[in-house]
Protein backbone atom coordinates (compact mmCIF):
# COMPACT_ATOMS: atom_id res chain seq x y z
CA UNK A 1 0.00 0.00 0.00
CA UNK A 2 2.97 2.40 0.85
CA UNK A 3 4.92 1.87 -2.21
CA UNK A 4 1.43 1.74 -4.76
CA UNK A 5 0.63 5.40 -2.95
CA UNK A 6 3.91 6.76 -2.97
CA UNK A 7 4.49 5.82 -6.71
CA UNK A 8 1.03 7.42 -7.70
CA UNK A 9 1.67 10.85 -5.42
CA UNK A 10 5.62 11.22 -5.98
CA UNK A 11 5.30 11.90 -1.92
CA UNK A 12 5.01 9.94 1.19
CA UNK A 13 1.84 10.41 2.95
CA UNK A 14 0.79 8.70 6.58
CA UNK A 15 -2.64 7.76 4.76
CA UNK A 16 -0.99 5.58 3.08
CA UNK A 17 0.30 3.19 6.35
CA UNK A 18 3.82 5.69 5.83
CA UNK A 19 4.41 6.23 9.56
CA UNK A 20 6.02 9.97 9.63
CA UNK A 21 6.89 9.72 13.23
CA UNK A 22 9.37 6.95 12.15
CA UNK A 23 12.91 6.93 11.20
CA UNK A 24 13.53 6.37 7.31
CA UNK A 25 16.14 5.43 6.13
CA UNK A 26 18.15 6.45 2.73
CA UNK A 27 19.99 3.96 1.20
CA UNK A 28 21.52 5.77 -1.90
CA UNK A 29 23.57 2.11 -2.74
CA UNK A 30 21.91 -0.39 -4.83
CA UNK A 31 23.82 -3.39 -3.77
CA UNK A 32 23.60 -2.48 -0.32
CA UNK A 33 20.03 -1.84 -0.41
CA UNK A 34 19.48 -5.52 -2.85
CA UNK A 35 21.75 -7.40 0.28
CA UNK A 36 19.05 -5.56 3.06
CA UNK A 37 15.73 -6.10 1.51
CA UNK A 38 17.00 -9.94 0.09
CA UNK A 39 16.39 -8.72 -3.72
CA UNK A 40 12.75 -8.06 -2.76
CA UNK A 41 12.17 -11.09 -0.69
CA UNK A 42 12.53 -10.35 2.75
CA UNK A 43 9.08 -9.97 4.52
CA UNK A 44 7.90 -6.48 4.40
CA UNK A 45 11.07 -5.51 1.94
CA UNK A 46 9.22 -6.65 -1.07
CA UNK A 47 8.78 -3.63 -2.81
CA UNK A 48 11.56 -1.77 -3.65
CA UNK A 49 11.38 1.98 -4.41
CA UNK A 50 13.51 4.15 -6.53
CA UNK A 51 13.83 7.81 -5.04
CA UNK A 52 15.82 10.88 -7.30
CA UNK A 53 15.85 14.19 -4.84
CA UNK A 54 17.68 17.51 -5.98
CA UNK A 55 20.90 17.70 -5.38
CA UNK A 56 20.68 20.70 -3.15
CA UNK A 57 18.05 18.42 -0.91
CA UNK A 58 20.54 15.33 -0.30
CA UNK A 59 23.41 18.06 0.35
CA UNK A 60 20.52 19.65 3.22
CA UNK A 61 20.43 16.26 4.56
CA UNK A 62 23.82 15.38 4.99
CA UNK A 63 24.64 19.10 6.78
CA UNK A 64 21.63 17.84 9.43
CA UNK A 65 23.77 14.73 9.87
CA UNK A 66 25.27 13.27 12.97
CA UNK A 67 26.86 10.18 13.12
CA UNK A 68 24.66 7.60 15.09
CA UNK A 69 27.17 5.54 16.47
CA UNK A 70 30.02 8.06 18.88
CA UNK A 71 32.82 5.46 17.73
CA UNK A 72 32.50 6.45 13.95
CA UNK A 73 32.53 9.95 14.36
CA UNK A 74 36.64 10.26 14.11
CA UNK A 75 38.41 13.26 14.74
CA UNK A 76 34.85 15.64 14.61
CA UNK A 77 34.97 15.20 18.64
CA UNK A 78 37.51 15.17 21.04
CA UNK A 79 38.08 11.25 22.41
CA UNK A 80 36.35 12.70 25.66
CA UNK A 81 33.83 14.58 23.99
CA UNK A 82 30.72 12.46 24.04
CA UNK A 83 28.34 14.62 25.23
CA UNK A 84 28.48 17.03 22.78
CA UNK A 85 28.05 14.34 20.22
CA UNK A 86 24.64 13.45 22.06
CA UNK A 87 23.76 16.59 22.54
CA UNK A 88 24.15 16.89 18.72
CA UNK A 89 21.72 13.72 18.15
CA UNK A 90 19.12 15.92 20.18
CA UNK A 91 19.60 18.48 17.78
CA UNK A 92 19.60 16.92 14.59
CA UNK A 93 17.13 15.16 12.83
CA UNK A 94 19.66 13.07 10.57
CA UNK A 95 21.48 9.86 11.33
CA UNK A 96 24.87 9.12 9.47
CA UNK A 97 26.14 5.23 9.25
CA UNK A 98 28.80 3.94 7.21
CA UNK A 99 28.10 0.38 6.12
CA UNK A 100 29.82 -2.16 4.17
CA UNK A 101 28.63 -2.41 1.08
CA UNK A 102 28.19 -6.14 -0.86
CA UNK A 103 28.70 -7.93 -3.71
CA UNK A 104 25.30 -9.26 -5.26
CA UNK A 105 25.23 -12.33 -3.68
CA UNK A 106 25.94 -10.69 -0.21
CA UNK A 107 29.20 -10.55 0.80
CA UNK A 108 30.75 -7.38 2.26
CA UNK A 109 33.10 -5.84 0.36
CA UNK A 110 36.08 -3.50 1.89
CA UNK A 111 34.17 -0.18 0.01
CA UNK A 112 32.07 1.22 2.50
CA UNK A 113 28.25 2.30 1.58
CA UNK A 114 26.31 5.42 3.66
CA UNK A 115 23.21 5.53 5.36
CA UNK A 116 21.19 8.16 6.01
CA UNK A 117 18.63 8.07 8.78
CA UNK A 118 16.03 11.06 8.64
CA UNK A 119 13.38 12.32 11.22
CA UNK A 120 11.10 14.61 11.87
CA UNK A 121 11.89 18.29 9.94
CA UNK A 122 14.16 16.51 7.42
CA UNK A 123 11.47 13.56 6.90
CA UNK A 124 9.11 15.66 6.70
CA UNK A 125 10.38 17.96 3.74
CA UNK A 126 11.60 14.66 2.28
CA UNK A 127 8.34 12.90 2.50
CA UNK A 128 5.71 15.98 1.82
CA UNK A 129 7.94 19.15 0.56
CA UNK A 130 10.44 18.26 -1.67
CA UNK A 131 10.32 17.45 -5.20
CA UNK A 132 11.57 13.67 -5.33
CA UNK A 133 10.78 11.11 -8.41
CA UNK A 134 9.70 7.54 -7.16
CA UNK A 135 9.71 5.05 -9.24
CA UNK A 136 8.86 0.93 -8.64
CA UNK A 137 11.36 -0.56 -9.63
CA UNK A 138 10.58 -4.22 -7.74
CA UNK A 139 10.17 -6.29 -10.83
CA UNK A 140 13.16 -5.43 -12.22
CA UNK A 141 14.72 -6.14 -8.82
CA UNK A 142 13.41 -9.55 -8.82
CA UNK A 143 14.26 -10.65 -12.51
CA UNK A 144 17.98 -9.84 -11.26
CA UNK A 145 17.41 -11.88 -8.19
CA UNK A 146 17.05 -14.50 -10.76
CA UNK A 147 20.11 -14.17 -12.40
CA UNK A 148 21.88 -14.28 -8.56
CA UNK A 149 20.12 -17.02 -7.67
CA UNK A 150 21.00 -18.81 -10.83
CA UNK A 151 24.34 -17.94 -10.53
CA UNK A 152 24.30 -16.26 -13.76
CA UNK A 153 25.98 -12.83 -12.92
CA UNK A 154 26.92 -12.35 -16.66
CA UNK A 155 23.59 -11.43 -17.00
CA UNK A 156 22.79 -9.29 -14.28
CA UNK A 157 22.39 -5.89 -14.43
CA UNK A 158 22.86 -3.13 -11.34
CA UNK A 159 22.06 0.44 -11.21
CA UNK A 160 24.35 2.63 -12.57
CA UNK A 161 25.58 4.70 -9.55
CA UNK A 162 28.34 7.50 -9.64
CA UNK A 163 30.44 9.55 -6.89
CA UNK A 164 27.98 12.25 -5.09
CA UNK A 165 30.79 15.35 -5.09
CA UNK A 166 30.78 18.29 -3.43
CA UNK A 167 33.30 20.55 -2.75
CA UNK A 168 32.45 21.74 0.81
CA UNK A 169 35.64 20.18 3.00
CA UNK A 170 33.74 20.68 6.25
CA UNK A 171 31.04 18.69 5.08
CA UNK A 172 33.21 16.12 3.87
CA UNK A 173 34.83 15.74 6.91
CA UNK A 174 31.68 15.99 9.09
CA UNK A 175 29.96 12.65 7.32
CA UNK A 176 33.46 10.69 7.08
CA UNK A 177 34.81 11.79 3.58
CA UNK A 178 38.47 11.98 3.31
Amino acid sequence: AIAEAAVKAQHFYEGSGYKVNRMSWIKPNFLWMMFRSGWAAKQNQERILSIRLPRENFLEILRDGVFAMFKEVGDLYARDDRQRWEEDLKTHTTRIQWDPDHTPRGSKTARRAIQLGIKEDIRKKFATEWDIEIDDITEFVQEQREHVEEDNLEALLVISEQSFEFDDLDLKKKVGLP
